[in-house]
């Protein structure tokens, strides 16, 4: 068998090899170094690997057919071996005739070359991703030796085939290290999605606890308002009942004492009756808040889907904020629509007309504002009822508007807004009431809600 022929099985069974392309460096650094002893009929070959960047490099593998047992824990650094170092970097192959001789080894003959008997040497850098990771070196025993080109090329493709094994290394690194790291995020992952989860329902928890302060913060204010409304006509029945006593006393003590006259009867009966009229009006009128007041109270806390007709029902949730508007100075106009029927939930209806009604007065005016008007205008279709809440008010510019609805944004901070009132509105009309609103709005124009509500919503 010719040289070419020897070198070409000895490469093919070394590329055939389990170990190049499962990565097993240590095997296959062997497994060239024994191919390279083949091939070249030297008695010592080893594998060395390269620092990046090349100052020093250590054996991983050492074939001596004369000493067996020879320890590759063989270590150069480019600061003891400097010409070396230069000519391997420099070279794609050293070929050293006689070592004794060559100025690349002139530091390496007394503490590597001399003692092992070496003279004459055949290195070969080791590339792989264009940089020098490693050395495959042959050495020869005895006088010097001159290395053919064919000697060369082999040496160079066994090198080539190493570079192949470290790549199979890496790339088997690479995947486990992405094994584990997927492993790893998958478990980030759930773990980040459970903590998620937990912080969505705490929000959607303070979310609840939020509304529903909001709606005991709104409930107390109606009260407040409603118990001052209700001062009014309570305080004039009182005084009228005063008076009609009074007008009593005198005429009881005048039929006593015998000095009653026709006219003073007359006067006094037409006294009682005008403070009779008066108590009975003022009754009337504080019965009627009082109604109303406990109607929407009982509604605002109630999530009961009822039947109720919406003209009485609106009309009665506004007479409760009639006091917080006339105290804002802010006229306020119904428009009654047609008879419209609903079977839905007047709570949330309440709810959210309210805090439409409290949202004008409090952002759409100015401290003082003359001429300020709101209007309720109610209309029905067959499948549906709306609602506009109109005002002539400041109006929002466009910033404002497409943050209006978005939770605890308020222009009105200082004046006590918590930036909740339009965000549970729309709330309570898309989730409760399975509708919708919707604003129209210009800087000096004033403001137009539309609150669309299905007459019959689906569950």
């Amino acid at each position: 068998m010719g040289e070419a022929s020897r070198w070409q099985g000895l490469l093919a069974g070394v590329s055939r090899a389990e170990c190049i392309d499962d990565g097993n460096v240590p095997a296959a650094a062997r497994m060239v170094c024994d191919a390279a002893v083949a091939g070249l009929g030297v008695p010592r070959a080893s594998v060395w690997l390269v620092d990046d960047p090349p100052v020093s490099m250590h054996c991983v593998a050492l074939v001596d057919h004369a000493d067996p047992s020879a320890s590759n824990n063989l270590s150069l650094t480019h600061e003891d071996y400097p010409s070396y170092f230069v000519a391997i970097q420099a070279q794609r192959c050293i070929a050293v005739r006689d070592c004794l001789r060559d100025p690349c080894c002139v530091e390496l003959v007394e503490p590597y070359l001399c003692p092992l008997g070496i003279g004459a040497m055949l290195d070969t850098p080791i590339h792989r991703s264009g940089r020098m990771v490693g050395i495959l070196c042959a050495e020869h025993r005895g006088g010097p030796r001159t290395w053919s080109e064919g000697e060369q090329i082999f040496t160079g493709n066994l090198g080539d085939l190493f570079a192949r094994a470290m790549s199979s290394a890496e790339r088997m690194d690479y995947e486990e290290r992405l094994e584990q790291l997927n492993a790893t995020l998958e478990r980030r992952v759930e773990e980040r999605t459970a903590r998620l989860e937990q912080a969505l329902e705490r929000l959607e928890s303070t979310q609840r606890q939020l509304i529903e302060r909001e709606k005991l913060a709104a409930l107390g204010s109606l009260v407040a308002g409603v118990a001052h409304e209700i001062n009014t006509p309570v305080g004039v029945a009182v005084t009228a009942a005063s008076h009609g006593r009074d007008l009593l006393r005198a005429l009881d003590r005048d039929f006593r004492a015998g000095s009653l006259r026709r006219g003073d009867m007359q006067a006094t009966l037409d006294g009682l009756g005008e403070a009779l009229d008066m108590v009975q009006r003022n009754v009337e009128r504080a019965a009627k808040l009082v109604e109303s007041f406990k109607r929407t109270a009982a509604d605002r806390t109630s999530e009961k889907r009822l039947d109720f007709e919406a003209n009485a029902y609106v009309e009665s949730v506004l007479a409760t904020l009639g006091p917080m508007l006339r105290s804002r100075g802010v006229a306020l106009q119904f428009e009654r629509g047609p008879d419209c029927e609903l079977t839905s939930y007047p709570g949330a209806l309440a709810h959210a007309l309210s805090n439409l009604v409290a949202n004008a007065a409090l952002h759409g005016f100015e401290a003082g504002a003359q001429g300020a008007q709101l209007r309720v205008v109610l209309s029905c279709e067959p499948e549906w009822l709306l609602i506009e809440v109109v005002d002539n008010g400041c109006g929002m510019s466009e910033a404002v508007l497409q943050r209006a609805f978005e939770p605890f944004f308020t222009t009105a901070r200082a004046q006590g807004g918590t930036g909740l009132g339009l965000t549970i509105a729309r709330s309570m009309v898309e989730q409760s009431l399975g509708g919708s609103l919707d604003v129209e709005t210009r800087p000096g124009e004033g403001c137009r809600f539309v609150l669309r509500i299905p007459r019959r919503p689906v569950d």
